[in-house]
């Protein structure tokens, strides 16, 4: 019986992580969303998750999708929620299509001359600047392939060779379990082309 207007009481689980410990007071009035408030497409439960099922072009799951390429990477400043936001409204979902902007793109958006300048620049000094590979791959957002996760993978395995692995080459790689190895093996085929595209653009790995 959670929604606006409940108490609740939460502790800090591992100093970190906000854990619910108790409803004080529920909530009057439950609303369960059927529909996602971004696009208006049908939700789905997933575990104890609603999520959207328009994986494509919800414009709010391309935008968590470019705000966390951008953050994890590290190495393009000002593009934060707002102005991927922007960008996003503007039809520049993919992080190709975003980095074939230039100053001029970025000023018919209604940044201004200077922050448009930056935006350009920012995204040069990401391609020149080197980067880990675990870390850029890290980036993509993959099920259960975090900056750890892909540094233990990268250590059995070329990047580029990525595509190919099977489940039983992620099983034979310690902390890697059939579950995980076949969500990641799955994900890495159907998103390859784009990674291969983003790889394209130049980045120093």
């Amino acid at each position: 019986k959670l929604g606006v207007g409940a108490r609740i009481e939460i502790i800090r689980s591992g100093e970190v992580i906000p854990k619910l410990e108790k409803v004080i007071k529920p909530a009057k009035k439950i609303v369960i969303p059927n529909t996602c408030p971004a696009c208006g497409a049908k939700v789905t439960w997933e575990n104890d998750n609603i999520l959207c099922t328009n994986k494509k072009t919800c414009p709010a799951q391309q935008e968590t999708a470019l705000r966390y390429f951008f953050k994890t990477l590290g190495s393009a400043d000002g593009f934060g929620p707002k102005s991927l936001e922007t960008l996003v409204s503007n039809g520049h979902t993919s992080i190709p299509a975003i980095f074939a902007l230039k100053q001029k793109d970025f000023s018919d958006m209604g940044f201004g001359d200077k922050q448009s300048e930056n935006f350009e620049q920012a995204l040069q000094t990401a391609i020149k600047t080197p980067v880990e590979d675990a870390r850029f791959l890290a980036s993509f957002a993959i099920p259960n392939l975090a900056i750890g996760s892909a540094r233990a993978l990268l250590k059995h395995h070329p990047f580029e060779t990525l595509a190919d692995l099977t489940v039983k080459d992620f099983v034979a790689i310690d902390g890697f379990a059939e579950k995980t190895g076949t969500t990641i093996s799955e994900t890495l085929q159907k998103r390859w082309s784009e990674i291969e595209q983003i790889c394209k653009l130049g980045f120093n790995l």
